[in-house]
């Protein structure tokens, strides 16, 4: 078998830093999706205490 070359090495390398990086692309999505999802929920809850209070102020 032959010794890989300059270009191999680099190509591994190149490839490996490229699945970190989707890796980290993937936690940054996740941690989004999450952050959206939370804020939606605040934000249901506070509608549904602004209807309360409007309800109870008529």
């Amino acid at each position: 078998m032959t010794e890989p070359t300059s270009f191999d090495r680099l190509h591994a390398v190149a490839v490996q830093n490229l699945a970190l990086q989707v890796d980290n692309l993937t936690d940054l999505v996740a941690g989004v999706v999450a952050a959206y999802e939370t804020q939606q929920r605040q934000l249901i809850c506070l509608n549904k205490r602004i209807n309360e209070l409007v309800a109870a102020d008529d």
